[in-house]
């Protein structure tokens, strides 16, 4: 739902899903707050003005900095349901493991209930990468989702991928050739 007024951040959000419509969808800049496919996750909520650290913790016996953040500009702020958000950063991976979005001036020394929340649950080494396989986001205290990673391989990160794969207009056809098993075509077209 686009709110009236709302001036356009700088910010281009796209969106391909490979099943229905299969078409790129272009993400209105009003609707940046809105939920991702019904969830509590959304777009607006990781536009921030840069960070400043104001503390440190452990979390999933992993130290992490304590975060402070607020969005970057009049603008963003008009259109964003969070004033200040305070994320957590693993020391050791760089991997954002929590995160609490204020909808109002909270901070370490005024500290409130967040409006929204969201928790790295459980990690997993694949292929040598540490990976958030569980994460919640939680919208005030009665409403929340879930992601699940059921698989993931990043043994192809070596390999040099040809950015115009990932323009939004060529997304229909590479997410029909992922459907339809085409894995050596679209490992030719990658290294070209």
């Amino acid at each position: 739902m686009e709110k009236e007024g709302a001036p356009s951040p700088d910010m281009k959000v796209h969106l391909f899903l490979p099943e229905g419509e299969r078409r790129v969808l272009e993400v209105a800049p009003g609707d940046f707050d809105e939920g991702l496919l019904g969830s509590d996750f959304t777009y607006e909520s990781l536009r921030m003005h840069m960070p400043i650290v104001v503390g440190q913790a452990t979390l999933l016996n992993e130290p992490v900095w304590a975060i402070e953040a607020a969005p970057s500009s009049q603008t963003t702020r008009q259109i964003s349901s969070w004033a200040v958000a305070h994320f957590y950063l693993a020391k050791n991976f760089h991997f954002l493991m929590v995160a609490d979005y204020y909808d109002s001036e909270a901070g370490v020394t005024r500290p409130s209930v967040p409006v929204k929340r969201m928790r790295v649950e459980s990690l997993k080494q694949i292929d040598g990468v540490r990976t958030a396989t569980r994460i919640t986001m939680v919208i005030g205290s009665n409403h929340g989702s879930v992601l699940t990673l059921k698989d993931a391989r990043f043994s192809m990160a070596s390999l040099d991928l040809d950015s115009h794969l990932f323009n939004p207009d060529q997304l229909p056809a590479l997410g029909e050739k992922v459907r339809q098993g085409q894995m050596s075509e679209i490992m030719r077209e990658i290294g070209k």
